[in-house]
């Protein structure tokens, strides 16, 4: 009925038009024609207003007034009233009356003048339908990969909830009964037959990557200008829907991670970083509090609180799983503590951003292969990898620089939610130091271990001769220690130590920010000529 009341409105507007005169009945006509081709949705509602508009009304409110002008000078000569009386009067006979000025018809040159407003303005509207019909034509490609980005972004995200409600529930039950859930799922993947099999794994449309930087069409200035702003306008849309997705998972750290290893399973790694990006703009850090702020505003919190019943250590144990990683995320955005880093031969790269980076367990499960940097791992953890807050260990670092002059080296820049997102332990001296190989593992994954890391240390300088941050562990041989997989995505950056294998390595890092540190700069010199000079990353 909508569409019934707007032909009605459009009748309306030209009867109107029509009682003006002949150039506005035609300029009502041209105005309704481009609202229609530029507003409407459908090719059958479009269609349906131009025969309205031309075909029925136009046509038909012309013809009736050049039928009314026409009138008086067609009357029939045996219509005309009879002249009674023996004498009639001549000289009223040869008056006619059509050849008044006001009742004559139009001119022929004004006829012709409406002729060439109709004819304009139907080439304006047949350039302007081909032009449209160019532009779509030439956009069709890139408004379905469009299309297929945002499918497979969505569905990323419903597996990222998926995946985060499933790990809650197995942390809440347990692994007896994350054991049978496995148990029942392959019972009822089995039960399943080919077709169904089929259906349910049927794979997504092809990940392909958008590009909106290709070269304009040469000699047609017009369809190019058009094309252009078509690709803006699609490049608008892309932006504006990453920053939704950005706002739905930023904020949550363990559906942020969820979402950029579902993302990096169908091989959208550039879309991640897309939304990442986006993610940047409305990104603000917290204003910057010391840690003994931090401890002391935790402990403010807490001392009105009834006195808890002093328990043993061996009761006590460390926290569930869920609070452990929030109070970490809180000591961690309130220090402002900015990266991990982590060192490595630039011969591994590539393995990295395939595969993440591993621990060596890992590695020689996988058959992976790699190159060493320290073959006797003395902290007795082959199946953690070695990380670093704020700045490499230099003394080890330095070390094996000096062993072999001739190898160069890369330093990863790690996002700082593996700290709380992944399983992590805390040494507050290096790993491989007695103090901390005597100690349980499950005491390094604990709170306290990772306060541990900014306590002064009477064997050190104080913290505030070494200038330290307050992100800055005390001891700059330091570790965390990371149980699980590093995926490429937590990479965001990767320096390197010479210009050559800057070159050399730069397309294997699939477009993350690379920087040259020479000798004794920057990563590869000492954290305290760092701080005292003023440097960070």
């Amino acid at each position: 009925m909508a569409i019934l009341y707007f032909q009605i409105l459009i009748i309306f507007t030209l009867y109107l038009a029509r009682r003006l005169g002949k150039k506005s009945l035609v300029i009502v006509c041209c105005a309704w024609s481009i609202f229609s081709l530029s507003n409407g949705f459908l090719p059958g509602v479009i269609l349906l207003q131009l025969f309205t508009l031309w075909a029925g009304c136009y046509w038909f409110l012309k013809r009736k007034t050049n039928h009314a002008a026409e009138a008086p000078a067609t009357t029939p000569a045996e219509k005309r009233p009879a002249v009674s009386g023996p004498t009639p009067t001549p000289p009223l006979l040869l008056v006619p009356v059509a050849s008044t000025p006001l009742e004559s018809p139009p001119t022929d040159g004004g006829f012709l003048r409406s002729l060439d407003t109709l004819n304009n303005a139907l080439s304006s509207f047949n350039d302007s339908v081909c032009l449209s019909l160019e532009v779509q034509k030439a956009t069709a490609s890139l408004a379905a990969v469009l299309f297929t980005e945002k499918l497979c972004t969505e569905k990323a995200l419903e597996r990222a909830h998926a995946a985060l409600k499933l790990a809650a529930w197995r942390q809440e039950h347990g692994e007896k009964a994350w054991a049978h859930y496995l148990q029942a799922q392959a019972i009822y993947t089995l039960a399943l037959d080919s077709s169904a099999n089929a259906a349910v794994a049927a794979p997504l449309p092809e990940w392909r990557h958008i590009d909106f930087s290709s070269a304009p069409r040469e000699g047609d200035i017009p369809l190019a200008i058009a094309i252009e702003a078509k690709k803006r306008q699609l490049q608008g849309e892309r932006d504006r829907f990453f920053s939704d997705i950005a706002q739905q998972v930023w904020a949550d750290l363990p559906l942020r991670i969820a979402m950029a290893d579902e993302l990096s399973k169908v091989g959208g790694h550039e879309t991640w970083a897309c939304i990442s990006r986006q993610a940047e703009f409305t990104h603000k850090p917290l204003a910057r509090l010391t840690f003994g702020a931090v401890l002391g505003k935790v402990q403010t919190s807490t001392a009105d609180r009834p006195t808890p019943v002093l328990q043993g250590r061996e009761s006590i144990g460390f926290l569930p799983g869920f609070l452990l990683k929030q109070a970490l995320q809180i000591r961690a955005r309130a220090l402002e503590l900015p990266y991990l880093v982590h060192f490595t031969r630039v011969e591994n790269l590539p393995s990295i951003m395939q595969h993440g980076l591993c621990s060596i367990t890992t590695l020689n499960d996988k058959q992976i292969d790699f190159r060493f940097n320290d073959h006797l791992r003395l902290e007795g953890q082959p199946h953690a990898i070695c990380l670093s807050i704020g700045h490499p260990n230099d003394k080890m670092f330095a070390s094996y620089r000096w062993k072999s002059p001739e190898q160069g080296w890369a330093v990863l820049v790690i996002d700082r939610c593996a700290l709380w997102s992944l399983d992590t332990a805390f040494c507050n001296h290096n790993a491989a130091d007695h103090r901390i190989r005597q100690r349980p593992l499950c005491d390094l994954k604990t709170l306290a271990a990772f306060d541990s890391l900014f306590m002064p240390l009477s064997t050190l300088p104080s913290r505030e001769d070494s200038r330290l941050l307050p992100y800055d562990p005390t001891d700059v041989q330091a570790e965390v220690l990371i149980f699980d997989t590093l995926l490429p995505e937590l990479i965001n950056g990767v320096i390197f130590s010479d210009p050559h294998n800057l070159q050399t390595y730069k397309d294997c890092i699939a477009g993350k920010p690379a920087h040259l540190h020479t000798e004794s700069h920057g990563f590869l010199g000492a954290r305290t000529y760092a701080r005292k000079t003023g440097w960070t990353y």
